[in-house]
């Protein structure tokens, strides 16, 4: 009887497995080709499996998008979870741990910037239905960081909304113009444009601590 068992579960283990495939798959598709443009045949082609499975996990096409950008946007929000803070160490050093996370994942998951841009400039129900959804509930986990910074009496005379616009004009810019940022900010690779950015967002958001010399000035 042990055997049944263990096939479902290796089952299940396997459907997990392709339908984050067809997720990450879709992701690319979707950014790269907008909604009309992407072909389910060549998402279960880049995916690896067969197209049936397409409509065996999500069903049509629409859905799919919508399960893309529901994976995207939980995927921001568990990060977000993670950002906790530990009593025994400094809390504005802990944020700007937090900052360089934030920066990294916005240059690195860039898909998720160029879909909102189609659907947003196309004024489409998707995207009105994601706002309504996934984007909303984003907001919300990101504002609550910020008003946790305020309540840890580290934030800048700045609101949660505003220190949350900061932070989101310059991920959305790293994620559409990544290249054109770095010269902005003369940043000779990504490295040390990842750098600059947390120290310039950690500066707006975060006030200098009483206790320790003032922040040095980061004018050329």
């Amino acid at each position: 009887m042990a055997t049944p068992n263990r096939l479902t579960d290796t089952q299940k283990r396997e459907d997990r497995s392709t339908r984050k495939r067809l997720l990450d798959a879709a992701t690319r598709a979707f950014a790269e080709y907008g909604f009309q443009g992407a072909s389910l045949r060549s998402i279960a082609e880049d995916a690896g499996v067969g197209f049936g499975l397409i409509r065996y996990h999500f069903g049509s096409k629409a859905a799919l998008w919508t399960a893309t950008m529901s994976h995207l946007y939980e995927n921001l929000i568990t990060l977000r979870n993670t950002f906790d803070f530990d009593p025994s160490r400094d809390f504005r050093l802990q944020v700007k741990e937090h900052l360089r996370e934030i920066v990294l994942a916005s240059l690195h998951n860039a898909e998720i910037r160029k879909i909102c841009i189609q659907e947003s400039l196309a004024n489409s129900e998707r995207y009105e239905a994601l706002l309504d959804t996934n984007i909303k509930v984003f907001i919300e986990s990101a504002r609550n960081y910020f008003e946790e910074l305020r309540s840890l009496s580290i934030a800048s005379e700045l609101s949660a909304s505003e220190m949350h616009y900061l932070a989101h004009v310059m991920t959305a810019a790293n994620q559409s113009e990544p290249k054109e940022v770095g010269l902005i900010l003369h940043a000779d690779d990504e490295a040390e444009l990842i750098e600059m950015e947390v120290d310039l967002l950690w500066r707006l958001i975060v006030s200098p601590d009483p206790d320790h010399e003032a922040l040095p000035d980061a004018s050329d």
